[in-house]
């Protein structure tokens, strides 16, 4: 009884979720339906809250209820909420999705890629140290994607431009993390005729 309670619980929290993945009222087109392209996220203050830098995340980690995560000394962490709806919608659609992380720390990344249940979405994954231009080559050569076939959210402006010169179209994530029309924005850059600037807005 409890049980089926927190399962339809969490089955109005996910349909709530992906509502507001949609498009919004105001949009003139859905841009999902382009040709296949890879996706690519940076992980700390895009696809979740928190940083992971600094040696700050003790493990081992340890799901508890819903998608809280402990680490040894109880810290508690959550993804954004919306992450999971938005990589369900993306594959929906048929482009496939990268995560990058700078972080020395690479188990602990893909513990939480794992622990968040991203796993089942997530095409490629590149974790080191470097500059994040060197990460978006790595899963382009993974992959085998063209640069002009991907597109990168990184919340670091700084990132952005280094990420460009690969010819990728790299965007800045909401403040509050990467949502459907974040996407959506990005996906409508690749039907313009001409060359992109970033004044642009579909």
């Amino acid at each position: 009884s409890s049980s089926s309670s927190s399962s339809s619980e969490s089955d109005e929290v996910s349909a709530s979720v992906r509502e507001r993945t949609q498009p919004t009222a105001k949009a003139k087109h859905d841009y999902g339906n382009v040709s296949t392209k890879l996706i690519i996220f940076d992980t700390d203050k895009t696809i979740w809250p928190f940083s992971t830098e600094g040696g700050k995340i003790y493990t081992p980690l340890t799901k508890v209820q819903g998608d809280v995560i402990l680490d040894k000394k109880e810290n508690q962490y959550r993804t954004y909420p919306q992450i999971k709806d938005l990589f369900w919608k993306i594959k929906e659609y048929g482009h496939k999705i990268g995560v990058i992380s700078q972080n020395p720390e690479c188990d602990t990344i893909y513990e939480f890629i794992k622990l968040f249940d991203f796993g089942k979405y997530v095409d490629y994954k590149a974790c080191f140290v470097g500059p994040k231009q060197d990460l978006v080559r790595r899963l382009h050569q993974d992959s085998k994607f063209s640069y002009d076939d991907i597109l990168y959210f990184d919340d670091d402006h700084v990132e952005i431009p280094d990420v460009m010169e690969l010819n990728v179209t790299a965007l800045m994530c909401s403040d509050d993390g990467v949502n459907w029309d974040d996407v959506q924005s990005g996906l409508a850059i690749f039907t313009m005729v001409g060359p992109w600037h970033p004044d642009y807005k579909p």
